[in-house]
C-alpha cells in the first residue's frame, strides 16, 4: 500500500524535466542512429513540442525525473530521422489551419495501448502534441512549439 501512495504522490507533482532535456535525450538517440548507420545526419527533420506533450508523457509513465523512457525517446528519434515506417498512421482530424496534418504512432499494444500524437507541418517539421491511450481519441492543438 505504501508503494501505491508514493507512486500516486509522484504523479501529482510537477515534472521538473524540461523541453531542453527531452530534446537532448532525443538528439543523443538520433546521434546513435547516425553512428550505427541507421540513418544519415541529413535525414533529420525539425521538431518541437506542444504544451501538452511533457505533462501527458509524465501522466502515462513515459517521463520522470530520471528522464524519458527508452520507448519515448526512441519513438521520437525514429520519427525525427524518418524511420518510423508503418507505425505512423494519419489521424482522423485530417488537415487543419495552415496545412498541418495529424498523425498517431502506436507506442504499445497492451495495457493502455498508448499513442504518440503528432502534427506534421507542410514544411515536413514535426510537432509532438501529446501522449494518450488508444480509447481517448484526442490530439492536442496547443502547439505553439517549444
Amino acid at each position: 500500500m505504501l508503494f501505491r501512495s508514493v507512486w500516486l504522490e509522484s504523479k501529482s507533482k510537477p515534472c521538473a524535466f524540461t523541453v531542453e532535456q527531452l530534446r537532448a535525450a532525443i538528439e543523443a538517440q538520433v546521434a546513435r542512429y547516425v553512428a550505427d548507420g541507421t540513418c544519415l545526419a541529413r535525414d533529420n527533420v525539425a521538431y518541437s513540442f506542444g504544451a501538452d506533450f511533457i505533462p501527458s508523457a509524465k501522466a502515462y509513465g513515459l517521463l520522470d525525473e530520471a528522464g524519458p523512457s527508452n520507448l519515448l525517446k526512441e519513438s521520437c528519434a525514429r520519427l525525427v530521422v524518418g524511420r518510423a515506417g508503418r507505425d505512423v498512421k494519419p489521424y482522423r482530424t485530417g488537415v487543419i489551419g495552415d496545412g498541418w496534418q495529424s498523425f498517431r504512432m502506436h507506442l504499445s499494444e497492451s495495457g493502455a495501448a498508448l499513442r504518440l500524437m503528432l502534427w506534421i507541418k507542410p514544411d515536413g517539421s514535426i510537432v509532438f502534441a501529446n501522449i494518450g491511450p488508444k480509447w481517448e481519441l484526442k490530439i492536442s492543438k496547443r502547439c505553439d512549439g517549444a
